[in-house]
């Protein structure tokens, strides 16, 4: 006998809608709390606390797309432009030395600017995945 033998994981997929969805929200808010009230001088207000609303918006888009049954790709080239911008955001963070460490400050951001650029090619390989593709429609 199988794990869960007779259901489809496609079933599955979407009742991971509410905790990703809740996240975001918390991500969300946290952010944008951190933003206003975060006790720190001057530029670190921004530094730390701009990225945050905006990844806990990607979050509830993916949670939506998961729950709706649209596309993920949508969401995927809304996470490329999320860190297609952190990298610059580190960079400008680098270049204008708002930190005492910034290389530090320029690895992170473009790491995390990364990891949200390769989003859109994994959402379209799962939403490929999910149509049964197996060749390119070009």
């Amino acid at each position: 006998m199988s794990y869960k033998q007779g259901k489809k994981d496609n079933l599955n997929i979407p009742s991971g809608f509410l905790p990703l969805a809740t996240l975001g929200v918390y991500i969300f808010i946290t952010g944008l709390f951190g933003q206003f009230t975060w006790p720190l001088p001057g530029n670190y207000n921004i530094l730390f606390y701009d990225i945050y609303p905006l990844v806990g918006l990607l979050f509830i888009s993916f949670a939506w797309s998961l729950k709706s049954g649209l596309n993920l790709q949508h969401v995927g080239f809304f996470a490329m432009m999320l860190g297609m911008m952190t990298i610059f955001y580190g960079y400008k963070g680098y270049t204008l030395g708002l930190t005492t460490v910034p290389i530090a400050l320029f690895g992170l951001y473009t790491l995390f600017g990364i990891a949200g650029i390769l989003g859109y090619p994994i959402t379209v390989m799962l939403d490929r995945a999910k149509a049964g593709l197996t060749s390119s429609p070009i």
